[in-house]
């Protein structure tokens, strides 16, 4: 066995040595002064090892824990308390939308709903009154005059709601006429985007929206909006 073998074994284990390297180190004074300071860094290692815990560390330690949870659960409790205080802010905001709809995604949700039923535009049926007021009856309204000039009338889902759509035929094209029966506005209000533009008015129930491209006459939208207004009427 030479130096390097034995030191190696030396290295993994100095007090099980087999006895070839045994006799190797009984013979080797390089290796019997390598055993010696290995021997030593052995000891001093183990004796650093020893060393006294310090009375009432595992107790600081302890307490140091607990202090730690304590803050990890006032942080929690505060971030609990916003949190609610949150939600008590947007529960109070959707209750106030509730008890005051507001009138800004009122307009937003009639305009999607004039994009997503677009085909209605090009639609020319020619309904009869008769057919206008039998959709106004199914919705608890009825017309004071005949609707002239209707060329498509439907019920559908506006939003949270049930209501009336028709399109009316315009000096400049079609019309798109929504009465909305449980959504309430207080006053008259214009709105546009980049398709279209419209007037949004009280009804003796609900609201009436009424809406045309972006080339028509404001002054006609407003105009057919006041007449729905004094025609439509609660069935009861």
């Amino acid at each position: 066995m030479n130096c390097l073998e034995y030191r190696r074994l030396a290295l993994q284990d100095i007090n099980t040595l087999p006895e070839q390297a045994q006799r190797h180190h009984d013979e080797c004074a390089s290796c019997q002064s390598f055993t010696h300071e290995l021997a030593g860094f052995n000891a001093s290692l183990k004796q650093s090892m020893n060393v006294d815990v310090p009375e009432g560390l595992a107790d600081r330690i302890l307490l140091q824990q607990s202090f730690g949870l304590a803050r990890a659960k006032r942080k929690q409790s505060r971030i609990r308390l916003t949190a609610l205080a949150a939600s008590i802010v947007l529960g109070l905001v959707l209750s106030l939308r509730l008890i005051l709809p507001g009138t800004n995604e009122l307009e937003q949700t009639v305009l999607a709903h004039v994009h997503d039923e677009i085909s209605h535009l090009y639609e020319n049926r020619k309904v009869s009154g008769e057919k206008v007021g039998e959709l106004l009856a199914s919705i608890d309204t009825r017309a004071m005059t005949r609707i002239n000039n209707v060329r498509y009338a439907g019920t559908c889902p506006i939003g949270k709601t049930s209501g009336a759509h028709l399109v009316l035929e315009g000096q400049s094209g079609p019309v798109t006429v929504l009465y909305l029966p449980e959504a309430s506005v207080r006053k008259t209000i214009t709105f546009s985007d980049d398709s279209f533009q419209g007037v949004l008015t009280p009804g003796k129930r609900g609201s009436i929206a009424v809406i045309g491209d972006k080339h028509s006459n404001m002054e006609e939208l407003q105009d057919i909006g006041k007449r729905m207004q004094a025609v439509l009427r609660p069935a009861a």
